[in-house]
């Protein structure tokens, strides 16, 4: 059987032009259609390798903002507490009158936010270099959200020191049967009049907890400014990554 270049040099050894470019052409054809299908056959693989990237990013984003709603709702509520007890230092009506969340709110204030973030997804399109798979918008809106994240990840491991600094100045206040539900922040825990007294004379002796108050304060601010920034760059990043998905 010949090959296609000896049938080449055969129709020009014969003067038989026509035939040859019959042959070149479908040649040439072939080719240009398996270079089409080909091309098609990748366009198809990255369309579905995106459509799989924006499903998995919407639900890390999504998660995180389930997060931040929590992060936001438990920094409030820890501002609160340290001002309800900055504000008994001067007035023991506040523990007497609601000596269930007097106790809350003297272990609350002493805890900072975590941000946890969903970024596995995000971290292997930069690593695999297919984050071009995704349009621009999107890919500025993810970079913009996940930089913040980045920032804010590295200022929250630098304040392990002030987590640190809030058990040992508050250490002792609480007794021991309160500290569990006023971890889980629950203000009907059974606790009387007279404990929670002893426990709101107690902090007033400790001028190392007193003195850390606004410490604290600043903290849980700083949370809710936080959480409300990523909260809108999240939100942000999810309405173009719908977009991309209609």
């Amino acid at each position: 059987m010949k090959t296609f270049l000896h049938r080449i040099l055969d129709s020009i050894s014969s003067g038989n032009i026509k035939i040859l470019a019959l042959e070149l052409t479908i040649v040439a054809t072939g080719l240009v259609i398996g270079f089409q299908i080909d091309r098609m056959y990748e366009q198809y693989r990255d369309n579905q390798l995106a459509e799989q990237y924006i499903q998995r990013l919407t639900d890390d984003i999504q998660s995180d903002l389930d997060n931040l709603v929590n992060v936001h709702d438990a920094a409030s509520f820890r501002k609160f507490a340290t001002e309800t007890i900055y504000a008994s230092i001067n007035d023991l009506e506040i523990p007497a009158s609601n000596p269930g969340l007097y106790i809350v709110s003297l272990e609350q204030a002493i805890y900072r936010f975590s941000l946890v973030s969903q970024h596995a997804t995000y971290n292997e399109l930069l690593s695999t270099g297919e984050l071009n798979l995704l349009p621009v918008p999107v890919r500025i809106s993810l970079h913009e959200y996940y930089g913040r994240v980045a920032v804010w990840e590295q200022f929250d491991a630098a304040e392990d020191f002030i987590q640190d600094q809030s058990y040992q100045r508050f250490a002792g206040i609480l007794l021991p049967e309160h500290i569990q539900g006023a971890m889980s922040r629950d203000v009907d825990m059974p606790v009387t009049r007279e404990e929670a007294m002893a426990a709101a004379h107690r902090f007033r002796e400790k001028q190392e907890a007193i003195e850390w108050i606004p410490r604290l304060r600043a903290q849980h601010v700083g949370a809710i400014r936080v959480a409300n920034e990523l909260s809108a760059l999240a939100e942000a990043a999810l309405g173009q990554l719908e977009q991309f998905s209609e």
